[in-house]
């Protein structure tokens, strides 16, 4: 019990939280975001070193598997609610009116392998499928869904797609050829560094 005056945990968050600045949130334009050059050509490699990468998970478990979040911990059905009255720079794109849609989410780790989770460290993910969207699509994307991929993340780690393909490549080619104890050591290095 607080003594008289002391102000609890809880109410110290609330204070923390009351007193937090809102990031600067950005208004989506075609313009936020410029493709390089040779995009493409790094697309293409990306798939290409994806594919070589379970090329090896295959070799190391007798089946595919998925190259990233390949170990599911959860698969759900639920509803996403967009409410009204979002401030402007919220009310974008999926969230620009009231609605419910129905989701399906998939929870994972982010490792392309099927690893002890009580002895290597990793970033978990959460993707939503949002079912029923309606609206501009990608080009040669016709599903009416909208999918979402969130990790534990503070932010991605790559800058852009070339960065991407430099910090994946290591994932795909080495790391199902590594033993568990490697990655087990390597993980606890990285906790502890953190």
């Amino acid at each position: 019990m607080p003594f008289a005056g002391e102000r609890t945990a809880l109410q110290r968050c609330f204070d923390v939280l009351e007193n937090a600045r809102m990031p600067d949130y950005l208004l989506y334009t075609p313009a936020v975001e410029t493709p390089e050059a040779d995009e493409a050509e790094t697309h293409a490699k990306i798939i290409e070193m994806m594919i070589d990468g379970m090329h090896n998970t295959r070799e190391k478990y007798g089946k595919s598997i998925r190259i990233s979040h390949a170990k599911a911990h959860a698969l759900l059905k639920g509803t996403l609610a967009v409410e009204p009255c979002l401030a402007p720079e919220l009310a974008q794109g999926l969230f620009s009116a009231p609605a419910t849609y129905d989701v399906l989410v998939r929870m994972s780790s982010a490792l392309g392998e099927y690893t002890d989770d009580s002895k290597i460290n990793a970033v978990r993910g959460l993707a939503l499928k949002v079912l029923g969207v309606t609206g501009p699509k990608l080009v040669d994307h016709t599903a009416d869904t909208q999918d979402w991929v969130l990790d534990t993340g503070k932010e991605f780690i790559n800058s852009g797609v070339k960065a991407f393909l430099q910090t994946f490549k290591p994932n795909a080619h080495l790391a199902p050829k590594l033993p568990d104890s490697v990655k087990g050591a390597v993980s606890a290095v990285s906790r502890v560094t953190n």
